[in-house]
């Protein structure tokens, strides 16, 4: 075996070192989409996924009256199922509270500013009220109570309304 001349040993040298930089530079570029670099696919994926999240919408509907009071009603504008549970005196201060189960049939989760109550001749107190605090996920369920400042005598032959649903009679007799 013959030793190399300076020129073979200079070329060799010179082919390594080209090998050696573009290598550490591959590793460099592949490393920064590893390390959480912006990739085109990843963020195509994210944008899809945000663009296929439901968003919640009401519909703007009629107000339905509630046939029977201890029944399920179903709210067609904030697409919900509404059951009237109870309603008395209010143990967290004066007054009264209208207990209700609230679950959600969107495939959105249902804002919390989404269910309006209204007690005809009475006005809303926040002792006693346990509202929804935050968003009602999709098909999730809540027991919610509402206070109002109108004596328990007055629910004998009240109007509540919630969402589009209207409860009308003795709402102390479910």
């Amino acid at each position: 075996m013959q030793a190399p001349n300076a020129h073979e040993e200079r070329h060799t040298m010179h082919t390594t070192t080209k090998l050696g930089t573009i290598v550490v530079i591959s590793l460099l570029l592949g490393g920064c989409s590893f390390f959480g670099g912006d990739s085109s696919d990843a963020a195509a994926s994210a944008s899809a996924s945000a663009a296929a999240s439901p968003v919640f919408q009401a519909k703007e509907v009629s107000p339905i009256t509630a046939a029977e009071l201890d029944k399920p009603q179903t709210d067609p504008g904030l697409n919900v199922e509404i059951t009237l549970q109870a309603a008395g005196y209010n143990p967290a201060g004066t007054g009264s509270v209208i207990y209700v189960l609230v679950k959600n049939l969107n495939e959105a989760a249902l804002p919390t500013d989404a269910l309006t109550v209204h007690l005809e001749g009475a006005n809303p107190i926040t002792e006693g009220t346990i509202g929804l605090d935050l968003p009602l996920g999709s098909g999730a369920a809540a027991n919610l109570q509402y206070a109002f400042d109108a004596p328990t005598s007055a629910l004998s032959n009240a109007r509540f309304t919630i969402g589009n649903i209207i409860y009308q009679g003795d709402l102390t007799n479910v």
